[in-house]
């Protein structure tokens, strides 16, 4: 620009903002950031001729309108941004072309993908030599780049003026549905934000699945080649000037007069659902209940904000599920073109992260970018999702993840790197409670990044500490799963929680409802926790006492000591209802003396010695009273001064040396654990009434790499060391205090000859690939075991072994294949593996939140003696976003053996977790039954498809899609008279008789139901463009319901509506089958015993139960745990 005009354009902007001062810089400016918003307009009416240079030349005009501002002292540093444009300027991405470079142009569309914010240098201002010119150029690779020309036509050699260090960040934009023809696919344009556009107010707003208009300059971006030069191929970006965040709802299709006045006559004619529904894929031949169904889903119910807070969506779910060939993709597909914000996606080729968001590499900006899935491109419209039971499982889990959270009860212990044990649901929202300003709102969820706290993971080789990345809290479910491990341990879950197991020789997640009795789950080894020394809590002295107690102030080897006497054989010395001392107890003089000597070293007092007898064997009691001691005991381990059933370890104890918890374990086995013999084989354990303190024993034996199991037994709690490395490391580490005991390991230890691995095997899941390693490796021998008949023992033999650790770590040393060698590490390393022996669903009665831990990159963490997985809330690559997703889906599935059976409730024929199964409002089944007249009109229909000389009679898709998006405006509110229509069938449908003489009576419909009916009665009323629910809406909804019902959750054996039947595939006459089955178990193992063979129960219950429903109920209560078969043919009730 040459300097006479620059100085006449810069004298015209300080006129502008002179004149427009008040209307701009009074009502628009930000007082921090300097932010000037101007409507084009102003500037147009004042100026056409700067108008026109803002168009043209807009970097430099821009700054030059600033420059003019600075000089005026208006503002100090401005940054003007435009807040409206003439439509001349608006373009389609499809059809910016290279001739737009340079220009201002503003484009619509929704945020794909996001990067995170970061500082760096975005932009760098060059001087044409010739001209002078001021040229801006984007830095958005790794190399600096210059100007490629000049519009004088300069080309290279350009002045570096100035480097600007902003914070940026990179969105994509795509194409909204809505502006796209037929089968035109979405183009994307890459857009750069700098510094007030990327404020945390903004960013919130560009989150992937947001509407935005972006106002800005094209520019070209050099494309490097991988030998570092320069393409002659360039990319376009456009340099935002500012974004405007749009309003997202249905109306965003633009609406004529002509328009509204067609769709207003369409509402007023009586046979308008009639039209709708025929409009709905109309080269499809009948299906006319679907057809209604999914004409009601594109038109929606409400969402309402609900007492509580909480929200209740009005989007309406549908499932088709149908034999081969009847149209359900075409049907899918047409709904996704219709509806606004429409998407189809097939589950054969769908991960989760391509439904929900995906965290990718971002090659501008090098760093991670968000990009939103089906769901959230689809908000507040349709996603069409085709062969959804060909999806994985985790996958499918997320379509509604923000119904049905993935985490762990608020009771669930969790163990940190440091030893302390806590609470999940206590550890969260305490921190939750310090960091409150920190915490991001989620999705029916709270996050809140926090890197502070060390916990144990593994990468499933190694145990190791690593750093917490995020907790988090989500709204609980209506109930939890409860998994029993047969090391004792338990976990309670939500339904669609990752369980760790082995499936075709990999460590996969499953579901937790789907989880099965003996799946394999893995364990660690070992717990790499040193532990430190603690300062223990002063207290004040007692100036009446005439004994003073020495209170230690750190602890150590003989306060532990201490410490585990009392759990083992202590009780507290109470007067008037106050504690007042302890005392210890125990036959063993030797004993006691230990434990004299450790209190006279460690709190310099003598004990009151009292002689017991009574039906026991005569023993001591030393008696320590002082209520210094007491109260010294009470501040820093209260724990140990409970009752023995309540007893527990204390927290201090917990973080204490490793060395130091040798000698607590040593005398906690000392007063309450055993050692025998018994036909050759060794007991060595510790028994106790308190659950809790048996599984911390648990724990803290894993720190010296002792795997232990616990079991149960009339109250008491048993944690049991076994095999050879378990009892010799016991031994090395721990030990009894007294030598009896000792010496009984010690000969164990020298007399054992053979040495058995029960334990240290792995999952048969995993022998196939093991095999295949060592016939691929061309290995002959592994040991003195011949590769036949290692193939023979593990893979043809009827009850094939498993491979053992000490087996796989002679194999390892013989592999040379790095990816073989890798995979038994994992195998050989500090991972075990257990079994699931028991599965129960609780009902959630009263916890509001579930919570969760989020450890990356290996989503996993180390509790309960167990490798437990964390979930993945939307919050990857320390990318935090709350992703919006209200969507309705449309599913489709085929059975599992392919054609329909109407008398299998459908969990059992379609692969789809009854979690997910219950969030569909309805579900259609479409079979293909042979009948003449039928397929003679089928036949007809499609035909005259193909002729394309048929016109039917429907409402033009374009049209139909304006209907919608107008009905849209519609917020229909129930009358009375809908409101007692769906009251009177809600209760009378509950409450009918059935004709069944079993005691359990089925369930008809659930409140879920009752919601649906609003939902459909809602849409409805929008077809009709009213904002009255009446009774005929209602009534309307009723009848497509049940409709729906009559194919899904009908009972022939009550003759009634059983909504169990689709939620979780058992209907309660089956029900009552089971509980009959399971009640003749329990009477017979009080009269026969624990081991009940078949045939006894077969004879109980009598003509009540068929042989096949006997089978069936056994098979039900062995999958949930209630019992096991210890031998074929015979039950046994799991204790």
């Amino acid at each position: 620009m040459e300097l006479k005009r620059k100085e006449e354009l810069t004298q015209e902007a300080k006129n502008f903002f002179e004149v427009y001062k008040s209307k701009v810089i009074g009502t628009s400016a930000r007082e921090r950031e300097n932010v000037v918003y101007l409507p084009f307009s102003y500037l147009a009416e004042f100026s056409p001729d700067l108008a026109e240079e803002v168009l043209q030349k807009p970097s430099e005009t821009i700054a030059l309108l600033e420059d003019a501002l600075a000089q005026l002292e208006i503002q100090k540093n401005p940054r003007i941004r435009l807040t409206s444009l003439p439509e001349t300027a608006q373009l389609k991405v499809r059809h910016i072309r290279a001739k737009h470079l340079d220009q201002l142009l503003w484009i619509e569309g929704i945020v794909r993908q996001a990067s995170d914010v970061r500082p760096q240098v975005v932009n760098a201002r060059f001087e044409c030599p010739t001209c002078g010119a001021i040229l801006s150029v984007l830095q958005i690779d790794r190399k600096f780049n210059e100007p490629s020309r000049c519009s004088c036509g300069r080309k290279g050699q350009f002045k570096l003026l100035s480097k600007e260090m902003v914070d940026a960040q990179r969105i994509v934009i795509e194409e909204s549905p809505d502006s796209l023809d037929g089968g035109e696919q979405p183009k994307r344009m890459n857009v750069f934000l700098q510094e007030d556009l990327v404020e945390p107010r903004l960013e919130e707003r560009t989150t992937p699945g947001s509407r935005i208009r972006v106002f800005g300059v094209l520019k070209e971006v050099p494309v490097p080649l991988q030998t570092g030069a320069i393409s002659t191929r360039f990319d376009l970006a456009i340099e935002a000037n500012n974004i405007i965040p749009m309003e997202e709802t249905f109306a965003d299709l633009k609406i004529s007069e002509e328009d509204e006045k067609q769709i207003r006559e369409l509402a007023a004619d009586p046979l308008i659902y009639k039209k709708l529904s025929k409009s709905i894929s109309p080269s499809v031949y009948g299906i006319d209940d679907v057809k209604e169904a999914l004409m009601l889903q594109l038109f929606s119910g409400i969402r309402k904000k609900k007492s509580d807070g909480g929200q209740t969506r009005g989007n309406i779910h549908i499932l088709l599920v149908g034999d081969p060939g009847v149209a359900k993709s075409v049907t899918l597909k047409f709904i996704s073109r219709i509806a606004p914000k429409g998407r189809y996606v097939s589950g054969k080729a769908t991960t989760g992260a391509g439904l929900t968001a995906a965290v990718i590499k971002d090659e501008f900006l090098k760093g991670w970018s968000l990009e939103a899935g089906a769901m959230v491109l689809a908000n507040k419209g349709t996603v069409c999702v085709d062969e959804i039971e060909k999806m994985d499982e985790h996958d499918r889990s997320t379509m509604h993840e923000a119904m049905e959270q993935q985490c762990y009860h608020y009771e669930t212990p969790i163990t940190l790197a440091n030893g302390e044990e806590i609470k999940i649901g206590e550890l969260v929202e305490g921190l939750f409670e310090k960091n409150k300003e920190k915490i991001i709102e989620g999705k029916d969820c709270l996050i809140l990044p926090y890197n502070e706290l060390e916990i144990l993971t593994t990468d499933f080789k190694k145990v190791y500490k690593t750093k917490v990345d995020r907790i988090s809290k989500h709204k609980a479910f209506n109930r939890f799963v409860k998994i029993k491990f047969s090391h004792g341990r338990e976990i309670k879950v939500t339904p669609e929680h990752p369980i760790f197991t082995v499936e075709n020789g990999k460590i996969i997640t499953k579901r937790a409802d789907t989880v099965k009795i003996g799946d394999p789950i893995p364990i660690p080894l070992n717990a790499p926790i040193p532990g430190e020394e603690q300062i223990l809590e002063r207290i004040e002295r007692n100036p009446r006492a005439k004994q003073h107690a020495r209170l230690p102030e750190k602890n150590g080897p003989a306060l532990f000591k201490i410490v585990g006497y009392l759990i083992a054989e202590g009780s507290r010395e109470k007067n008037r209802g106050k504690v007042i001392g302890v005392n210890f107890t125990n036959s063993d003089k030797r004993v006691l003396d230990d434990f004299e000597e450790a209190m006279k070293t460690t709190f310099n007092l003598t004990p009151y010695k009292q002689l017991k007898v009574d039906e026991h064997a005569p023993r001591y009691m030393y008696r320590y009273t002082s209520r210094e001691l007491a109260e010294f005991f009470i501040r820093n381990m209260p724990e140990i001064l409970k009752t023995s059933g309540e007893k527990s370890i204390p927290k201090f104890a917990l973080r204490g040396r490793k060395e130091d918890i040798a000698r607590m374990l040593s005398a906690l086995f000392e007063g309450d654990g055993y050692a025998t013999i018994k036909e050759r084989t060794i007991r060595i354990g510790y028994k106790t009434k308190s659950k809790q303190l048996a599984s911390q024993i648990q724990d803290l034996l894993l720190r010296f790499k002792i795997r232990s199991s616990i079991t149960e037994n009339r109250g008491f709690y048993r944690v049991g060391i076994t095999e050879y490395t378990n009892i010799q490391r016991f031994q090395e580490e721990i030990k009894f205090v007294t030598p009896e005991k000792n010496q009984i390991i010690e000969n164990y230890l020298k007399e054992k000859t053979i040495k058995r691995f029960v334990k240290n095997r792995v999952p048969q899941e995993f022998n196939q690939r093991i095999m295949e390693i060592i016939e691929k490796e061309g290995i002959k021998h592994v040991g003195k075991y011949s590769s036949y008949d290692i193939k023979y023992d593990h893979i043809k033999r009827k009850e094939a072994f498993c491979f053992s650790t000490p087996f796989l770590q002679q194999l390892a040393i013989q592999v040379k294949q790095k990816e073989s060698k890798e995979f038994l590490e994992t195998l050989i390393g500090e991972i075990g593996w257990e079994s699931v022996i028991g599965i129960e669903i609780v009902p959630n009665e009263e916890e509001k939140w579930v919570y969760d831990v989020t450890i990356e990159p290996t989503h996993a963490f180390i509790s309960q003696a167990t490798i437990l997985h964390n979930t993945v809330t939307i919050s990857k690559a320390n990318i935090q976003a709350t992703l919006r997703a209200e969507t309705s889906v449309l599913a489709a599935g085929n059975p599992k053996l392919g054609r329909f059976d109407p008398f299998t409730p459908i969990p059992q024929q379609i692969d789809i977790s009854p979690a997910l199964l219950s969030r569909f409002d309805v579900i259609f089944v479409l079979r293909d039954i042979p009948n003449k007249t039928q397929d003679e009109a089928i036949a007809t229909y499609v035909l005259e498809e193909h002729q394309q000389e048929v016109i039917r009679e429907v409402i033009e898709p374009e049209l139909l899609r304006k209907y919608i998006a107008y009905a849209q405006k519609c917020k229909p509110r129930l009358s009375d008279e809908a409101v007692a229509e769906i009251k009177r069938f809600y209760v009378s449908l509950r409450n009918q008789s059935v004709s069944s003489d079993k005691d359990i009576k089925p369930i008809p419909i659930t409140a879920r139901q009752l919601e649906a009916i609003v939902r459909l009665s809602e849409a409805c009323a929008r077809v009709r463009l009213s904002d009255t629910v009446v009774s005929a809406d209602a009534k309307r909804a009723i009848e497509l319901l049940q409709r729906s019902l009559r194919q899904v959750g009908y009972d022939e054996d009550t003759k009634t509506f059983d909504i169990d039947r689709i939620t979780t595939g058992i209907t309660s006459s089956r029900r009552g089958k089971i509980i009959a089955v399971r009640e003749a178990i329990a009477k017979l193992e009080s009269r026969i015993g624990k081991l009940i063979p078949v045939e006894e129960i077969e004879r109980e219950v009598g003509e009540k139960v068929t042989k096949m429903e006997i089978e069936d109920a056994i098979s039900e209560l062995k999958k949930k745990g209630d019992i096991f078969e210890p031998k074929h043919g015979f039950i046994q009730i799991t204790t």
